[in-house]
């Protein structure tokens, strides 16, 4: 078996890109690039209080195809579970161009 067998997750991946509203100015606004394979699986969990609220702190890694396109200042959209992650590291095991580990942090 190889990994390719256990991407059974899609997941859409986003990129901020510059938008020119005229007169010389421009706004920045996430868009989405393409649909991606891969495995989404969480890493830790933990809850902390900050400002005297609860808050959940999750990190994920996804694991997909090599694809020298996705930058870690992308995000990733899960649209089934209705969840934003931030890139945080993205991983190139060994350097073989084979497959992606991609660090995320659920935003």
């Amino acid at each position: 078996m190889v990994i390719e067998d256990y991407f059974n997750d899609v997941v859409e991946l986003h990129s901020i890109t510059k938008v020119n509203l005229g007169g010389g100015s421009f706004k920045e606004q996430s868009a989405k690039v393409k649909d991606i394979k891969g495995r989404l699986r969480p890493l830790s969990g933990s809850e902390r209080y900050i400002d005297h609220q609860k808050q959940k702190e999750v990190n994920y890694r996804f694991y997909c195809g090599y694809d020298p396109s996705i930058d870690e200042k992308d995000s990733l959209i899960d649209q089934v579970n209705n969840n934003s992650f931030e890139i945080s590291f993205i991983k190139n095991p060994m350097q073989m161009n084979q497959h992606l580990e991609i660090d995320l942090i659920l935003s």
